[in-house]
């Protein structure tokens, strides 16, 4: 017989040591097996639980701000327009995004240059023609960003502050435009 010993308040106590285990591999095996077999049953057995779907992750209704006539700071008189398909498409690197055409009129021909800043009035008219134009965009998921591929027109809402009440596009050149009030 083998004895161990353990203290408790530092008073000895002799104690028996467990009998050995009579185990073979065999035995072992088969309790490996057994223990498998019934986790496999319990997987296919059990019916997956019902999953909800995910929210979306994009919203239409952020990216329908965006549809809108404006006032553009740089071309005043000239029309501004924006229209947004609701359906989300799927990007190049998998992101959600909205397509937008934007669509409106200008004075003179094209290739003007980007820094012309006419407006629409009858004497640039009468002068310069008028012409109408359009191209499409996109607006990410989030309806926060608006971009038409061109490094030109590229923007971010603007949500009215106490400091300016205006609502619509702040371009990356500075350009505002602003939602016509209907």
């Amino acid at each position: 017989t083998t004895w161990a010993v353990a203290f408790a308040f530092e008073v000895p106590t002799f104690l028996p040591s467990p009998p050995p285990a009579v185990c073979s591999r065999r035995k072992l095996f088969e309790q490996f097996r057994a223990v498998g077999a019934a986790a496999c049953t319990l997987v296919t057995v059990v019916p997956p639980r019902p999953t909800v779907a995910a929210p979306p992750r994009s919203s239409s209704r952020s990216a329908a701000r965006f549809a809108a006539e404006y006032d553009d700071m740089l071309h005043p008189g000239c029309d501004r327009r924006i229209e947004v398909d609701p359906t989300p498409i799927r990007g190049d690197f998998g992101e959600s995004r909205f397509l937008v055409r934007f669509s409106g009129t200008d004075v003179g021909p094209d290739g003007l240059g980007p820094i012309i800043r006419l407006g629409c009035t009858e004497e640039t008219v009468q002068k310069y023609k008028l012409r109408s134009w359009s191209f499409e965009g996109r607006v990410n998921a989030a309806g926060t960003d608006i971009d038409a591929g061109d490094n030109v027109h590229v923007g971010r809402w603007h949500v009215p502050t106490e400091d300016q009440a205006w609502a619509g596009i702040r371009w990356a050149d500075g350009n505002r435009w602003i939602v016509k009030k209907q």
